[in-house]
């Protein structure tokens, strides 16, 4: 009778299996390995199929956070989810930032600014009474900015009878955005619950014509 260590069958099989795993994986040049400032995620081509491979590095995500102002570890996650995409990147940011507003719409505004514009020459000026929830936020010089955008297009601006046709309109200091679109990213940003409580716009030209909520 002859006896003979080693592993059992299915252990060997098993071993095999393992093995062959191991020996898929690509080997790749130095020059081409992720360093340690970077992460690698996988995106599949919806058309193709294709399992394609992007880099997140360091920089990429600094400068997303500095595109942001949202934190490090969100801009990674967005980035590694995007596939290393920019833009798709800002736009997860965007949804999951909504998404967190509203479960905080029910919160109350009880501080804020009172922004107000006039220009003497024209004989029109305008009110505008942006609202937040924390004083730190209200004094913040870029939620300061919008409350004085708003104001100032509300009053040198055709005018509007609402808060959602004020937000509408061009942003007299970021002519390729809307106060709406500057609304959402500083509301992103913060997020803390923002609200325009009241608008009201005079037109001494006309009599003292008052409009605006």
């Amino acid at each position: 009778v002859l006896f003979r260590s080693g592993p059992a069958p299915e252990a060997r099989r098993t071993r095999g299996v393992s093995a062959g795993v191991r020996s898929r994986e690509p080997h790749l040049p130095i020059h081409q390995r992720p360093s340690k400032q970077s992460t690698r995620s996988t995106t599949v081509e919806p058309n193709t199929g294709v399992i394609v491979m992007a880099e997140v590095t360091a920089a990429a995500v600094k400068g997303l956070r500095d595109q942001t102002g949202l934190p490090m570890m969100d801009c990674k996650r967005a980035l590694t989810e995007a596939g290393g995409d920019q833009e798709a990147a800002v736009e997860q940011l965007r949804k999951a930032g909504a998404k967190t507003m509203e479960k905080r719409a029910g919160r109350a505004t009880s501080a804020g600014r009172i922004a107000v514009y006039t220009d003497m020459d024209a004989c029109v000026g305008s009110i505008v009474d942006l609202r937040c929830e924390s004083a730190p936020v209200a004094a913040h010089e870029e939620f300061i900015q919008l409350a004085n955008d708003l104001a100032r297009q509300l009053a040198t601006g055709p005018g509007a009878a609402t808060a959602e046709e004020l937000l509408a309109q061009n942003s007299p200091s970021k002519p390729d955005q809307t106060p709406e679109q500057q609304f959402d990213y500083l509301n992103n940003r913060i997020r803390e619950v923002f609200k325009v409580a009241r608008i009201e716009r005079i037109d001494s030209r006309s009599e003292g014509r008052r409009s605006g909520n």
